[in-house]
């Protein structure tokens, strides 16, 4: 498969360090833009589920954020001078928690779909594609993607890009005249794991970087079809009415990729160049 090819090499690193790959001088201009109450409180704050290494996760020690997504967004918030206060916080809580005001962005990732841009603010910072994270020892069973028409797959409740790739393939699966997919929502990554372990459902929607960690980490997993799904710019989502602070982080992103932090951030974590972003975008336009 040569799309599969160039995501080959996404996510196969150990847990990075906490530190802040670059901190960038405060830039009086990104700050200024602000909304006033993050001025005063010089926080901006988010919510997590830390659940998917290694875009977003803990440290060894259990309590320390961490990810190639979570350090983008702190980097970034340098340069406008204030730190991010993140909270654990379920996948499928994350917006809820937005609409009451307790959080203003995610550090879990979200795609540019509709559905999201409807509902949220989405600042794109790299590119993602789903794969099906499946048992190694059943691999051999899946050749095509109509391979999995009829089967159970797990999805992480909330996670829109999964949403958009089951799509796609009950198309294919209507079309060759085949049973559905049956997707069966869980609360995370580690319940749905759990699923694909346990023998419940066939495989797991996931995002190919995490998913290629998954298989490095743990022997007994692999993944399938990298490459096959649709290429979504995703990123992270921030709170309607919330302009000043993703504007903010748009520009402090845009700053690190020309000084090198957002590159320094990604091979911390390695990522692939095929994975990189020219600009940060905001609804999938520039500022």
């Amino acid at each position: 498969m040569k799309k599969a090819a160039m995501w080959l090499g996404l996510a196969l690193g150990a847990l990075a360090s906490s530190t802040i790959a670059h901190a960038g001088e405060v830039d009086p201009k990104i700050k200024a833009v602000l909304p006033d109450d993050v001025k005063a409180s010089g926080v901006i704050n988010g919510g997590s589920s830390f659940t998917t290494p290694p875009m977003y996760m803990f440290e060894d020690d259990g309590k320390t954020p961490t990810g190639v997504l979570v350090k983008i967004i702190e980097n970034a918030a340098t340069y406008a001078g204030v730190k991010i206060a993140w909270q654990q916080t379920p996948y499928a809580g994350i917006i809820p928690a937005m609409q009451a005001g307790r959080i203003d962005i995610s550090g879990s990732q979200f795609s540019a779909t509709e559905e999201n841009v409807q509902r949220t603010d989405i600042v794109s910072v790299y590119h993602s594609t789903s794969s099906i994270v499946m048992l190694k020892a059943n691999a051999d069973k899946f050749k095509k993607l109509t391979d999995l028409c009829g089967k159970a797959i797990a999805h992480s409740r909330g996670e829109a890009q999964g949403l958009a790739s089951f799509q796609l393939l009950n198309e294919k699966c209507k079309a060759a005249g085949l049973p559905l997919v049956e997707m069966r929502d869980f609360a995370g990554s580690p319940d749905s794991l759990t699923s694909v372990r346990a023998g419940v459902t066939d495989g797991y929607v996931y995002s190919v970087g995490p998913a290629s960690y998954i298989a490095a980490k743990n022997p007994e997993f692999t993944y399938v079809y990298g490459g096959e799904f649709q290429i979504f710019n995703a990123g992270f989502a921030v709170a309607k009415g919330r302009d000043g602070i993703a504007q903010a982080l748009i520009m402090g992103i845009d700053k690190s990729i020309a000084d090198g932090s957002y590159d320094k951030i990604m091979r911390q974590f390695n990522m692939p160049k095929t994975v990189y972003v020219d600009a940060a975008t905001l609804n999938l336009k520039p500022l």
